[in-house]
C-alpha cells in the first residue's frame, strides 16, 4: 500500500477551519487527521460551493499539504488547485456518521 505524501505549507496560508467541538471530537477519536480531497462523484451545480470527500482514513496514495486546524491535523490534497480562505467540515448522519466538507 502507499502511503500518502504530506508537505508542509511554507508559509502560514489563513486557511480558517470551521468545525463544530462534536466534529473536532469525531475527528480526535478517530487518530486526529483528516484528509481533505476532492469529491469527483457530486456536482456543485453551479451553487458556487465546492464539495469535498472528508476522511480520517488514509487514502492510498496522493500528495497532501499539511494546513493549520484547532484540535486535529488538516491534510489538503494538493491535486485540487487551490487553498481556500475557509473550510467549513460538518458532521452528517444519525446511523452511520461521516464528515462533509465544503467550501
Amino acid at each position: 500500500m502507499q502511503h500518502p505524501k504530506v508537505q508542509e505549507a511554507a508559509a502560514p496560508l489563513g486557511t480558517r477551519v470551521i468545525a463544530s467541538p462534536e466534529v473536532v471530537r469525531f475527528i480526535r477519536e478517530r487518530g486526529g487527521r483528516l484528509f481533505i480531497q476532492a469529491d469527483r462523484h457530486r456536482c456543485c451545480g453551479g451553487s458556487g460551493v465546492v464539495l469535498l470527500d472528508a476522511t480520517t482514513e488514509p487514502p492510498v496514495g496522493g500528495s497532501f499539504l499539511r494546513l493549520e486546524a484547532d484540535g486535529f491535523e488538516l491534510l489538503l490534497d494538493l491535486s485540487i488547485g487551490q487553498v481556500p480562505d475557509e473550510l467549513s467540515i460538518v458532521l452528517r448522519g444519525r446511523r452511520r456518521r461521516r464528515l462533509e466538507a465544503f467550501w
